[in-house]
């Protein structure tokens, strides 16, 4: 599974603000349009599912980035592969 899409990047709301996870993904080039807030997480999309089920990228997982801290997982990448 090496052919994969990122759908949404996911910042921890405790430990992120909206400044600062903008800053973190036009640091990682990352596209910064919308942000959907949730209980737990900011949630910045880079793709819709809806397109990216056009394109086959039916499998979804969740990548942890960076280290862990007592907190939880800081950053999570949400990855679309191809079936």
């Amino acid at each position: 599974m090496s052919d994969y899409k990122v759908q949404s990047v996911l910042f921890n709301k405790d430990r992120y603000t909206p400044a600062e996870a903008i800053v973190w993904l036009k640091d990682h080039k990352f596209k910064v349009k919308k942000i959907d807030i949730t209980d737990n997480y900011l949630r910045f999309r880079q793709y819709t599912p809806q397109y990216l089920k056009k394109l086959g990228y039916t499998v979804t997982r969740n990548h942890k980035i960076g280290k862990p801290t007592n907190e939880g997982t800081q950053i999570y990448l949400v990855l679309c592969y191809k079936n």
